[in-house]
């Protein structure tokens, strides 16, 4: 299943349901105030964060050059 980062961060969100910010962070290995960044939306998940959740970034994208090239 292919997930965005709204839907990642909204597992993310879960995770601290049942555990505190602090515990999540811990468990990721990243600083609570990290989290809370992420959290808050001041940060993007990055990839490292998203592997430790058992995700990987998939990015596919193509410019058309011709087009860019005649606006």
């Amino acid at each position: 299943m292919i997930y965005d980062q709204e839907a990642l961060l909204d597992i993310l969100q879960k995770k601290t349901i049942d555990k505190t910010q602090r515990e999540v962070a811990k468990e990721l290995g990243i600083s609570y105030q990290y989290l809370n960044d992420i959290l808050q939306g001041r940060r993007n998940i990055s990839d490292n964060i998203a592997k430790r959740l058992g995700y990987t970034r998939i990015t596919i994208i193509y410019e058309d050059k011709q087009y860019k090239e005649t606006k």
